[in-house]
């Protein structure tokens, strides 16, 4: 599968964008769930992360577990999933943490991603990929 926003879906993913990234520069808390499939959409966020203290976390599950839950929920093209995945590691190198979700409840995930921030107070990945976005390798 191939899933284009088309000329609308972009204008209207920018001003989300920028709604959120307003809403960190007034110093709300964000947690954006968000799957990053190409150069651009990066770009938009950039200039409201890099000063904020901000984890990159990649949360994922072995295929056939992707495949199992997109069937379970019946509202989803199955392979999507599994299609994406060469996108995301194409364009984000770095993360501070990565959370396997395969035999692990929400609940458990959550906990070992609130126990990490605990323990690593000074996020990496954003200073780490702004050195690549200095470079050009994030914006096309």
């Amino acid at each position: 599968f191939h899933i284009d926003n088309g000329k609308k879906g972009w204008a209207l993913y920018c001003d989300l964008v920028k709604a959120a990234c307003g809403l960190m520069d007034k110093g709300y808390d964000m947690i954006i769930d968000e799957v990053i499939i190409n150069k651009y959409q990066m770009s938009l966020y950039y200039p409201s992360l890099i000063h904020k203290k901000v984890y990159m976390i990649y949360v994922y599950c072995e295929e056939s577990e992707m495949e199992k839950r997109e069937k379970q929920r019946g509202d989803r093209n199955i392979g999507l999933s599994r299609g994406l995945l060469e996108d995301v590691d194409k364009i984000i190198s770095t993360y501070d943490l990565k959370i396997d979700t395969t035999h692990l409840s929400t609940t458990e995930c959550a906990k070992n991603i609130f126990n990490f921030i605990e323990s690593n107070p000074k996020p990496k990945a954003v200073k780490k990929l702004m050195k690549e976005y200095s470079q050009g390798s994030i914006v096309e």
